[in-house]
């Protein structure tokens, strides 16, 4: 849904398609890793290992990253044991999931003193939820209650909120002073409540920022607002485990535990370290280039961290200026992610045919070409049962693959759909079902038939292929003879 005003907001966003969020936008395919565009580095053995186990259990990391100059860049990337997947190059800062959605903050810089933050919303099928937040100033980091609603660090002006479905903001932490003067960042909860990071409790904007004062770092909690931990070095990401907590101490180049029992272990990692999401015995760090001298320059990477052995196990470079933040993800909210905005087929078809107007033309698109006789196979994979109802409806799942050498869609004048035929091609007992969007060669998608069976019992055939429409049924479908019985 849109905060604000809505219309203004709609076009904003549909200005930003297809392209939302970066490479063309594609449907829930299938890729080869040596199809993705990828980041830096490939994945150390180790960290693929660690990845594949993950992966085995439906757990993908993704990593928000930023940049504010021409010499980085930001955008979202997936890891994977194959490699680091470009999935846009949208900057962003916070990132936050509640395993049905994925809420990520666009990095934004005020404008003539006017902050437009906006939140995007995505779910397994792409781009859910946009909200525009007006006055809520340099978005840090996002986090999502029991209820779904968001909680949103707006760190320019020091303090935390909540933003409902309706996009009503509830203040839920104010910091004192003016500004920036607590430099807020990180939220998170546990059992015992919400807390939050931040580099100091000063009275004026950025005062924190002096270096003399970077040790100056709290964990708060938020509903008190007494502090827990203080003694930080500019701290990131705090995460509950055991006995104590996990925080990144960003300034100091490293992470540290800190017990309940007040004793400390710090692991440097070379760099700043921000973005950190915890699974089991490992712990995966973000890690920029460091911003206090106290490390060699690197490039920004994701380290993965033994937590028992207290001990880096392997890292892999990523292609941005700075990390902000780690989670993990489905499979399927993976794919929401890289559809994007991507969500309305029969636009991305026809932005994707108007892309293949030549310079001068008329304002209006191809449709979809007769394929050449030579290249009229597009292969379908499926399951038929043997036996089917006379009259019965079944749902029939197809995975369906473009084998031929240009895109296809279900664009007029010739439109390419999947579909069935009872008895042969010539036969008036057949249906059809429309792809979702412009699949490109090589790419799959699963699509639904629904079939429904001869009225009359006996020996049938059935098809269920690609076809053309007033050019031919293609290659590469189903044909065979199933039952149809006589219902009881």
């Amino acid at each position: 849904m849109f905060g604000g005003d809505a219309s203004g907001e709609l076009k904003r966003c549909l200005a930003m398609l297809p392209g939302m969020f970066g490479r063309k936008v594609r449907g829930p395919v299938e890729r080869d890793v040596h199809d993705r565009v990828l980041g830096d580095g490939p994945i150390p053995d180790a960290m693929a290992l660690v990845l594949q186990e993950w992966l085995s259990r439906a757990l993908i990391p993704i990593v928000s990253t930023f940049g504010d100059s021409l010499t980085g860049g930001g955008g979202l990337f997936a890891l994977e044991p194959g490699g680091v997947e470009v999935i846009d190059r949208i900057s962003s800062t916070g990132l936050a999931t509640n395993g049905s959605m994925v809420w990520r903050a666009f990095r934004t810089l005020g404008c003539g003193g006017v902050w437009l933050s906006e939140l995007v919303g995505c779910d397994r099928l792409g781009l859910a939820r946009y909200l525009r937040l007006d006055g809520i100033t340099d978005v840090h980091d996002l986090a999502i209650d029991e209820g779904g609603d968001v909680l949103v660090v707006s760190t320019g002006d020091n303090r935390t909120v909540r933003v409902g479905a309706d996009g009503t903001v509830t203040p839920v932490l104010v910091g004192d002073g003016t500004g920036d003067a607590w430099h807020l960042n990180c939220v998170t909860s546990t059992d015992e409540g919400w807390f939050a990071t931040a580099f100091g409790q000063r009275a004026q904007h950025r005062a924190w920022a002096r270096s003399d004062r970077k040790g100056e770092g709290v964990l708060l909690d938020m509903a008190s607002g007494e502090r827990v931990i203080g003694g930080l070095v500019h701290p990131h990401d705090p995460r509950r485990i055991g006995d104590g907590w996990l925080i990144a101490e960003s300034g100091a180049d490293m992470i540290s535990r800190v017990g309940d029992d007040g004793s400390k272990r710090t692991l440097p990692l070379a760099g700043w370290t921000r973005g950190l999401v915890i699974e089991g015995n490992l712990a995966l760090v973000g890690v920029s280039a460091s911003r206090e001298g106290t490390a060699e320059p690197v490039g920004s990477a994701v380290v993965l961290v033994d937590l028992d052995r207290w001990q880096e196990v392997g890292r892999v470079e990523v292609a941005c200026e700075e990390i902000y933040a780690l989670i993990l993800v489905s499979p399927e909210l993976l794919e929401g992610l890289r559809r994007g905005a991507g969500t309305n087929g029969l636009r991305l078809m026809e932005a994707a045919a108007l892309d293949r107007l030549p310079e001068g033309a008329p304002g209006r698109w191809p449709g979809a070409a007769p394929l050449p006789e030579d290249d009229r196979r597009i292969e379908v994979d499926v399951e038929v049962p043997p036996t089917f109802v006379a009259g019965e409806t079944v749902v029939l799942e197809c995975r369906l693959r473009n084998t031929t050498r240009v895109p296809i869609a279900s664009l007029e004048p010739n439109p390419i759909s999947l579909g069935f035929v009872w008895g042969g091609i010539d036969e008036t007992e057949q249906g059809r079902a429309m792809l979702p969007w412009l699949i490109w060669p090589g790419e799959k998608i699963e699509l639904n038939l629904v079939v429904t069976a001869p009225n009359a019992p006996g020996n049938h055939s059935l098809t269920v292929a690609a076809v053309q429409e007033h050019i031919a049924w293609l290659g590469g479908g189903f044909e065979g003879i199933v039952e149809v019985v006589a219902a009881e």
